[in-house]
């Protein structure tokens, strides 16, 4: 497990705007991974009912790229590598956002 940066005892604390593009950046975070998480259940909705059988290839394929996706992110904002709990929780989202679509199409919703 990968422990945050512990701050120097002399760091200042952010100033208004600072705290306010944090903020704003924490925002825009927040609506990339809705609209990849959206983007990927519609994609396997569609791809699960027309074409089974290259959902099931492309699922892991997703999944991993999700994974290697936050760690690039990650590792360009210089947080360090993906921790278990964050991987874990990777692991869990992509296999939902995957495979939900084939479980209400085989249950005829």
């Amino acid at each position: 497990m990968v422990l945050p940066k512990e701050e120097p005892a002399d760091a200042e604390p952010l100033t208004t705007s600072q705290a306010a593009v944090a903020w704003v950046r924490f925002a825009g975070e927040l609506l990339v991974a809705l609209a990849v998480g959206v983007g990927l259940y519609y994609l396997f909705s569609v791809l699960w009912e027309l074409q089974p059988y290259a959902a099931v290839v492309a699922a892991p394929l997703a999944m991993t790229g999700l994974v290697g996706g936050v760690s690039a992110w990650r590792q360009r904002q210089g947080q360090g590598p993906v921790g278990l709990r964050l991987l874990v929780v990777l692991l869990f989202a992509g296999t939902l956002l995957c495979v939900v679509p084939a479980a209400g199409l085989l249950s005829g919703s």
